[in-house]
């Protein structure tokens, strides 16, 4: 029993130096989160982050996110002819890269005890732009979500809205798409 209580105690100061470690290093780490420029960077320890970029020709984006969450918006963003160069390192936490439905993405990430997954549609025939995704991911998780469709939201203030409970469909009178929940007859 002394063992165990032995083990446990040396697992929590471990973590707590882990975590102090963590919030130190966030001071040194870049956090350049201009949504119109070309390059990004952003750093996210121990909170929930969203950035959303809406550059012309965007060439480089790196992501750091320690024990959080990070979610890079780049719907609104155009590439440059080269492409793009993101760098995402996640250590025990999650990043959320969005992609328009056009883009392919090429990743030479490294994962250690977590998942690279892709979401949505499938790889566009005719690529719009390319993603170089390098990095690495420890005990979490890099996912990268091709946007299948979406619109704004007429009663939240969020730009978008998509899921797969829902669909769109066409008012028929006054001819405009309109987004309708499955079940509910109407968005929320």
């Amino acid at each position: 029993m002394r063992f165990i209580f032995g083990l446990i105690r040396k697992i929590i100061v471990i973590n707590v130096l882990l975590l102090v470690g963590a919030k130190v290093a966030q001071r040194f780490l870049p956090d350049d989160r201009d949504t119109r420029g070309d390059e990004f960077d952003v750093t996210t320890v121990m909170e929930e982050s969203i950035f959303g970029s809406t550059a012309k020709a965007l060439r480089r984006g790196g992501v750091t996110t320690l024990y959080g969450a990070s979610e890079i918006d780049l719907r609104d963003a155009e590439l440059s002819a080269t492409g793009a160069g993101i760098n995402v390192f996640t250590f025990m936490g999650q990043t959320t890269i969005r992609i328009p439905k056009g883009w392919t993405v090429l990743s030479e990430q490294t994962v250690v005890a977590g998942s690279l997954e892709r979401t949505g549609g499938d790889v566009p025939e005719h690529p719009l732009g390319t993603i170089h995704l390098t990095g690495a991911t420890l005990f979490g998780a890099t996912v990268v979500a091709r946007e299948v469709w979406r619109r704004r939201h007429p009663a939240r203030s969020q730009p978008w809205v998509e899921g797969v409970a829902e669909a769109p469909t066409v008012d028929r009178e006054r001819r405009i798409p309109t987004l309708t929940t499955l079940g509910s007859g109407g968005p929320g």
